[in-house]
């Protein structure tokens, strides 16, 4: 494949018929890690991959490699000279101790250094120590403040948010007679009256007891109630 592709760009594999244990989909998988190649199509007969943009000749490659292998020589040669050369001037200026290293007591490395370093007196410390203290103090209170400004911009959103809910939600008024009714369910209840099939026979005893009983039992089922009468003229029904 990588001879063919040499020559041109698109390698087409021939899968030969009726050979057992074979998997094309197996095959076009390894091919394609094995190569590298980008897999364009794939059926029961043929294989076909394209090469990449990135695939160089053997020749170029060749060369190529050289090149970089020469590069790389030369490189570590120029980095192995400065290397030696600062190896050369560190040791010119280090200076050979003529006799060896003797250790102090204590009270002589206190003496140096006391002497070649500016050490803190107690004062000194005292004073670093309540600087440190003080900060700390103001971070917290400056922290705290933070704090209660936030939770006042909350409670301040919340107050106008409230009051907006109160400016929109405010209560209807009532009426003084809770069993009155509007003209809509006025209308609503004399079209289910209407259209209702039990009603009730007012004769010619008028209103009684039996009457009102039969009044409360179709309420317990229903909302409106249906009563027939033997008058046919207004007044004489008022």
């Amino acid at each position: 494949m990588l001879k063919l592709w040499e020559k041109c760009a698109i390698a087409k594999i021939a899968i030969k018929r009726g050979v057992q244990n074979t998997c094309n989909e197996r095959m076009a998988e390894e091919l394609k890690v094995l190569t590298g190649g980008t897999l364009l199509s794939r059926n029961k007969e043929y294989i076909v991959f394209y090469r990449g943009n990135d695939l160089l000749p053997s020749g170029v490659n060749t060369s190529i490699g050289g090149k970089r292998e020469r590069e790389t020589v030369l490189q570590q040669d120029e980095e192995e000279i400065a290397r030696q050369r600062a190896l050369a001037l560190i040791a010119s200026n280090v200076e050979v101790a003529e006799r060896p290293l003797v250790a102090r007591t204590l009270s002589e490395t206190k003496a140096a250094t006391l002497r070649w370093n500016n050490q803190a007196t107690g004062e000194d410390l005292e004073k670093m120590m309540r600087d440190s203290a003080v900060a700390k103090h103001a971070a917290l209170v400056k922290s705290l403040e933070n704090k209660l400004a936030t939770a006042k911009g909350k409670i301040t959103k919340a107050e106008k948010a409230l009051l907006k809910v109160q400016e929109n939600f405010e209560p209807a008024e009532q009426p003084t007679d809770l069993e009155t009714i509007n003209d809509e369910e006025r209308f609503l209840f004399r079209k289910m009256g209407l259209s209702m099939k039990p009603y009730l026979f007012l004769g010619r005893r008028g209103i009684f007891y039996g009457t009102i009983e039969n009044m409360h039992l179709h309420w317990k089922y229903r909302e409106p109630v249906k009563i027939f009468l033997e008058q046919k003229s207004l007044p004489q029904v008022i």
